[in-house]
């Protein structure tokens, strides 16, 4: 990864662009979210970095939010960016499940002026059996929706079969279409991508090919679960991947024929079944090395760092992610194993309706909460046991709603405090 592309994530904020890679492009920023390794822990934070001269270098964090319900699934994440050792708030994002547990809508907001405003909202809808069918991307201005992405996804049997997917790329309208075949198994064997201006004519995009493990058991499931993923949950590693795909070949029109153009080749721990390293593979009449992917595991069996090397003469390191996670159970939202003292947490983060705030201690005494404006004035104060999750309605002690904006809610205990913020929007 080259200067030029770090100073690009900066700017712009990483992207997984999908178009013509089993789906269209995301037209807005998004985590890279790895697949839950371990069902005893979720993801809390997690950190990327570039490589200067040998010096990791922050550039974003994750902080993941769960609510009580779900307690796996995330109901919002804030991200916040290295500017100059700073880290300042910049993005949230806010995730409604229908009774399944699936993400039917998801909300995007930036910070601007010490506000966070709407700019995005998507919708996802699903058939009886909890399919993905429709997805819909709508960019906000002033309240105004536009829609700028659509994707139709369609079934056989145990495989996704076809999909279908449009796009506003700043005034120019962009179709695309996948035919995928799969094997006996279910799993994608290839999948064939064309695109079109007018959804009337088309031409060749792209074609992939994929093989896999011998190991592998999975089915068609596990490519329609990595789809719903990485469009509706923004969950994916950084790697493209679903079963134990052992590579990925991806070929693009030369012609009246094909050329091949990136290979991808996974490489698993035969005993445990764990992904070790990626490979990435250009094409210059011969296969020619570019980049090279590391993951490491912590002892839960959890990815806790991958590292991606770059060839120039040499292999270089040039990226990093970081992850942290915690356990849970069904019954509560706190990071585990155990309460060391006064914990505090507020979600979603931002709340427009309503926010929890949920208390927890490893004292029996009262907990006082208080909440604060920037101003530092108090406006509405509560009393809590331990283990209790307040809500608050966003409004003050006199009961008029407050404005938009950032808030310092503070807990106290037998002299100690814990503080954190919460961000109200409409």
């Amino acid at each position: 990864m080259n200067k030029l592309t770090l100073t690009l994530l900066v700017i712009l904020l990483p992207c997984v662009y999908l178009s013509g890679d089993m789906f269209a492009p995301a037209a807005h920023p998004r985590p890279t979210f790895p697949p839950q390794s371990n069902r005893s822990y979720r993801l809390a934070q997690y950190t990327d970095y570039y490589c200067d001269a040998g010096t990791w270098v922050p550039i974003g964090k994750w902080d993941f939010y769960y609510p009580s319900t779900f307690t796996s699934k995330p109901d919002s994440l804030r991200v916040s960016w290295n500017i100059q050792n700073n880290w300042l708030p910049s993005e949230s994002y806010v995730y409604t499940r229908n009774a399944a547990g699936k993400v039917n809508e998801r909300k995007s907001f930036n910070l601007l002026d010490g506000n966070y405003d709407l700019t995005n909202r998507a919708v996802a809808l699903f058939d009886d059996q909890d399919r993905l069918t429709h997805y819909y991307s709508y960019d906000v201005s002033s309240s105004v929706e536009q829609p700028v992405y659509r994707s139709h996804y369609y079934y056989s049997g145990n495989s996704l079969s076809a999909i279908f997917d449009w796009e506003d790329l700043g005034g120019e309208v962009l179709f695309g279409q996948a035919t995928n075949q799969a094997d006996a198994q279910g799993r994608l064997i290839t999948s064939f991508w064309q695109q079109s201006a007018d959804s009337l004519n088309w031409v060749n995009y792209s074609y992939q090919q994929f093989s896999y493990e011998a190991a592998d058991s999975s089915d068609g499931t596990a490519y329609m679960d990595y789809v719903y993923n990485a469009n509706c949950e923004w969950q994916t590693d950084y790697n493209a991947h679903w079963g134990m795909l052992y590579d990925r070949i991806d070929s693009q029109p030369s012609g009246t024929d094909w050329e091949y153009s990136w290979h991808t080749t996974f490489f698993w721990n035969t005993g445990t079944n764990v992904l070790n390293n990626v490979a990435g593979d250009f094409w210059q009449g011969e296969w020619t090395p570019a980049e090279y992917y590391n993951y490491y595991y912590d002892a839960n069996g959890n990815l806790a760092e991958l590292i991606e090397q770059d060839f120039g003469s040499v292999w270089e390191d040039s990226y990093k992610i970081s992850y942290v996670w915690q356990t849970f159970t069904g019954n509560d939202d706190e990071t585990a194993p155990a309460y060391t003292g006064l914990q505090l947490k507020v979600y979603p983060q931002p709340f427009s309706g309503a926010a929890n705030i949920s208390l927890q201690s490893v004292k029996n005494s009262d907990i006082e909460v208080g909440i604060y404006n920037l101003k530092g004035q108090l406006i509405r104060r509560f009393q809590a046991a331990p283990g209790q999750c307040l809500l608050w309605d966003g409004s003050d002690a006199a009961g008029t709603r407050c404005s938009n904006g950032v808030y310092l809610i503070r807990a106290s205990q037998l002299g100690r405090s814990v503080c954190t913020k919460a961000i109200k929007i409409n």
